[in-house]
Parts: C-alpha cells; sequence; structure tokens
C-alpha cells in the first residue's frame, strides 16, 4: 500500500485576511460531507494518485474544486521506480535486467583467466635430465685426456699418414674405450674404410676370417677359412685407401697355439699392407702373456693403450658436467645422491655406463611418482581460495607451481639395490630360493680363478681340478664333471656367469658376468667362503 505523501497542491491567490472572514461559516465546510472509510480498498483509491498531477493554469476556488482534486490519489514515488525513470541517462542503471540481457553484478565483475583444478608439475626437467644421460658416445670425452690424446697420435701417424700399424686398447667395461675411438673418428678428416666386429656373436674364433672377407668384399664367396683367409691377404695388399679393422672383445679369438691370434696381428706387417688393427678387450696383458712372439719384430709388436676404471671424483665430475651442459638444473639430482652413486660404482667396477643407467632409472620412478601426485593431489593458486571465488583478495594471477619430485638418496639407494642387490641377496639367501652350498663353493673357486689366476676366461676342466682341490684341502666331497656341467648351467640360468660349450663339455669357457668385487663381498660374508678366495695354491 502506497504511503501518502504530502505534495504541494496550489494555492489561491493571496487575498487580505479580511476577506476569508467576510465567507460565511457554512462555506468553510466542502460539500458534500467527506467520505466514510470502512475498508482497504477505500484507503488505497484515496492515497493513490495518478501519474502526475497536473497544476491547473488558473487557481480554483475551494468552493467549486471536488473533495477529491485535494487529495493526491497516487504517490509520486512510483516515478522513481526501475519500470520509468524521471531522468534521462538513469534507465542505465535502473533498467530491467530482462532488457539488457545480463544482471548489473555481472557485468561490473571483471573476466578471470582460467585456472587448473588440478596439480600439474612440470616434467620437462626429467626428460631432459635423461637425455643428457645417455650411454651413446658423448660429444666432449671428460677425465680421458691421457688416453684421447695417445690414441689420436696412433690415428695421426698410422691413418693420416698411411702407415699399417697395430693397437691393443685394454680396460674394464664402461671405461671409455669404444667411445673414445668412435669421437675420434668421427672428428678427424681421415679417409679409410673402417670395419668393425664385435668377436662375441663369433660361433668360434676360426669365423673371424669369413666374416672379415665379408666385410672387405660384399661379393666374397669363401667356403672354407683358408679361402677367406687369402681373400683377406689379397684385399689389404691392394692399392686403395687405409683399411681400419677394430676387433671388440679380441680376447675370444684364444684358440689352440693362439694361431688365430697371431695371423690378426700380423695382417699389418705384411708387404704392401694398407690394414691398421685395433684390438680392444678387458685383459691387461694379453699379448704379453698370450702373444709373446709379437715382441720379436717392431713391425709385429702393437701399441698398449690401458683405461683404468673410473674413481668417485670422475664419475661426479662427468655427471654434473653432463647435467650442466644440457641446461638440466642442478636440484633435479641431489649432490649428495650423485655422491653415493659415484662412491659405489667406483668400488664395484668404476663403469660409467652404470652410473649414468642408474641415474636415468631413477629419474624414471621420480617422474612416475610425480604423474601420480598429479592426478591425485588437487590444487589452487598460492594454496588458497580460487580467484573466481574471492577476487576481492588479489588473486587475479595464479602462483607457479611449485617444483617436485627431486632425485635423493633413497631413490638413488632404491635402484642400486635393485640392480645390484636383489640378484645376490636372492642367491646368497639360505632359503629355498638360495644357491646350494657346492655350488656357492664353485662360484667361490671360479672367483678365485679369476682374480687370482692369468685370465679371467676359465675352462671347465680347469674351474672342476681347482674345485676338487678346493673340497679336498678342507675334507668336503667334491661332485664330479657332469655334475659340475649342472651346476654351471644352474648359475648360468640366474645371469651370474656365461657358459660357451662349442665341443666337448671340458673344453667349455666359463666367465663371470656379475661384478667381481661385488661378488667377492658377497662371498666373504661366510667364512669358508672367504678363506676359500685367499687359498692361491687351489689354482690350477
Amino acid at each position: 500500500m502506497c504511503s501518502p505523501v504530502k505534495v504541494k497542491s496550489p494555492m489561491p491567490p493571496r487575498s487580505p485576511r479580511r476577506s476569508i472572514q467576510a465567507l460565511p461559516v457554512s462555506n468553510l465546510f466542502l460539500k458534500p460531507a467527506p467520505l466514510e472509510i470502512t475498508s482497504t480498498d477505500q484507503l488505497e483509491d484515496l492515497l493513490c494518485s495518478p501519474k502526475k498531477a497536473k497544476s491547473p493554469r488558473k487557481p480554483m476556488h475551494p468552493a467549486k474544486s471536488p473533495a477529491r482534486s485535494l487529495i493526491p490519489v497516487r504517490s509520486p514515488r512510483k516515478a522513481a521506480t526501475p519500470v520509468k525513470s524521471p531522468r534521462k541517462g538513469a534507465a542505465n542503471l535502473f533498467s530491467s535486467p530482462v532488457k539488457n540481457g545480463a544482471s548489473p553484478a555481472k557485468a561490473a565483475t571483471p573476466s578471470l583467466p582460467a585456472t587448473p583444478t588440478l596439480f600439474k608439475a612440470d616434467l620437462s626437467q626429467f626428460q631432459s635430465a635423461r637425455q643428457a644421460l645417455h650411454t651413446g658416445p658423448p660429444g666432449e670425452l671428460l677425465c680421458r685426456a691421457d688416453q684421447v690424446n695417445a690414441m689420436s697420435s696412433w690415428i695421426d701417424k698410422h691413418l693420416l699418414k698411411k702407415s699399417p700399424g697395430s693397437l691393443y686398447v685394454s680396460g674394464a667395461p664402461g671405461t671409455g674405450k669404444t667411445a673414445t675411438l668412435t669421437h675420434l673418428l668421427n672428428t678427424k678428416l681421415t679417409k679409410q674404410r673402417t670395419v668393425f666386429i664385435n668377436c662375441m656373436v663369433l660361433k668360434s674364433s676360426v669365423a673371424i676370417y669369413k666374416e672379415v672377407a665379408k666385410q672387405l668384399n660384399k661379393k666374397s664367396t669363401a667356403k672354407s677359412e683358408k679361402e677367406a683367409l687369402k681373400e683377406i691377404e689379397k684385399v689389404v695388399t691392394a692399392k686403395g685407401d687405409m683399411i681400419l679393422l677394430v676387433l671388440d672383445e679380441v680376447d675370444q679369438l684364444e684358440s689352440k697355439n693362439q694361431d688365430v691370434l697371431y695371423t690378426v696381428f700380423e695382417w699389418p706387417a705384411l708387404a704392401g699392407s694398407r690394414l691398421s688393427l685395433v684390438g680392444i678387450a678387458n685383459t691387461l696383458d694379453l699379448t704379453d702373456r698370450v702373444l709373446p712372439r709379437l715382441q720379436i719384430k717392431d713391425c709385429y709388436r702393437p701399441t698398449l693403450l690401458h683405461y683404468p676404471p673410473y674413481n668417485k671424483l670422475q664419475i661426479i665430475q662427468i655427471i654434473t658436467k653432463r647435467l650442466e651442459m644440457n641446461g638440466v638444473p642442478n636440484d633435479v639430482i641431489a649432490p649428495r645422491a650423485i655422491a653415493y652413486l659415484a662412491g659405489k660404482i667406483s668400488t664395484l667396477s668404476g663403469d660409467i655406463r652404470k652410473a649414468l643407467d642408474v641415474c636415468r632409472r631413477a629419474l624414471e620412478q621420480a617422474e612416475g611418482s610425480v604423474r601420480k601426485q598429479a592426478l591425485l593431489k588437487p590444487l589452487t593458486p598460492r594454496g588458497l581460495n580460487s580467484p573466481t571465488k574471492s577476487p576481492h583478495k588479489g588473486y587475479k594471477v595464479p602462483k607457479s607451481l611449485p617444483k617436485i619430485g627431486q632425485v635423493d638418496l633413497p631413490q638413488i639407494m632404491r635402484v642400486i639395490n635393485q640392480v645390484y642387490g636383489s640378484k645376490l641377496s636372492t642367491c646368497m639367501s639360505a632359503g629355498s630360493g638360495g644357491l646350494p652350498n657346492q655350488q656357492k663353493i664353485l662360484l667361490s673357486s671360479l672367483l678365485l680363478m679369476v682374480l687370482k689366476g692369468t685370465s679371467k676366461e676359465v675352462t671347465l676342466g680347469r674351474l672342476v681340478q681347482t674345485y676338487t682341490k678346493v673340497c679336498k684341502k678342507r675334507d668336503l666331497t667334491a661332485s664330479e664333471e657332469a655334475e659340475c656341467v649342472g651346476m654351471i648351467q644352474g648359475l648360468e640360468s640366474r645371469g651370474m656367469v656365461n657358459y660357451v660349450s662349442k665341443g666337448a663339455p671340458r673344453y667349455a669357457k666359463i666367465t663371470l658376468r656379475l661384478d667381481e668385487k661385488e661378488v667377492e663381498m658377497a662371498l666373504e660374508d661366510k667364512a669358508l667362503l672367504a678363506s676359500i678366495l685367499g687359498d692361491t695354491s687351489c689354482i690350477v
């Protein structure tokens, strides 16, 4: 119900006071008499005025105007409602939301950028770190300045000056032998034909002749080793560019009387030869111990180059430098984790490739855990309310997401235990899945011959003789040769040794697949096995 509002009614023109007093008393009251209000509807009709109460130009005499003309029927407040504005320019402020299509609150709120509702961490750092720690040939060889200079001088002398010769490179796996040679051949402007052969894939030592003949001449038709040998000698003594023959794992060519190795190392000494030989192996004294006749003449004597295992400081330097060269942040892998890994690898083998493998596996596990967190852990900017809910607090620009997933000491230790500890702990345990005592004694005998003997490759016959002496000296019953074959095959199935038999089982070759120092540490946990490793009198 509209409330009454006082409205200025037209006043009659002022007249002298005497004119009012002269009127009769009966004319002071309006006729007819005032209406009686008996209901609310009647009161609304009286109080509600029309749209505009226009004042007459000429004043009306109070006696002639009706009663209702003096009382406003509708309140003038209605003119200020949003339906009709009495002033121009007020329509934008009080206009109906239906006409403009948007409410005043939405129109006044500025547009805000969409923010993610789930936590999304930056994973590019893990991918860059894995690419930097690859095991391929590096762009820059670190911690191998002496070896690089020596091999570079040999290449300049024999390939650039076209002078045939031989080079024997020795060192443990993962010490940079092949990487150095590959790096120098890619950087030097030499014209030669390179033939690379891994002797581990050959079925026998004499098979090297057919393989070399096939690599030198794609149309080779040699059906026997003698024909292949004649074809090789014909090609290497003909005119043309230099030939670089690289034989990896060259110690696999050992044979009776070492005829194959002598023949291969004598190819550079042939009259008119244009072949340079590079032999790579793990054994340090192969040429002195197995090939003493090469020392007779200088033309037969190969140049020796040894690669020592990487120490702790060198492994730290290589990993840190690789990360810096590829722009990887320093906090991706914690420095203490790198130091622990370097100390562990330098103690076991000094193999830089294993250190890089451990880092990459730790990075993969860290990336996997971060991906799981990105799916399960919601996060809003600045860790508080969303800017769409509380724009008045100033959170219109989301805070940068935090960096998580650093590879630290626990991740490195977990990977090292998975790679090195799981297999040995299973094999050396006393449970149902562990090795029997006879296999442990046989393995310790093999390790004794590898560490204290003259060769890292042992025949089954010599191993059985050493194993028999070890058991006899300790009043133990030794197994027969046939049973030893079964035990060796069992060790091979566990991935601990390599067993290659090409004829009689007695001449089968056995090599240790695990790291020698690691197996030694595991075997020294038992007093009996530790005593075997210190007894060199049992070696045959």
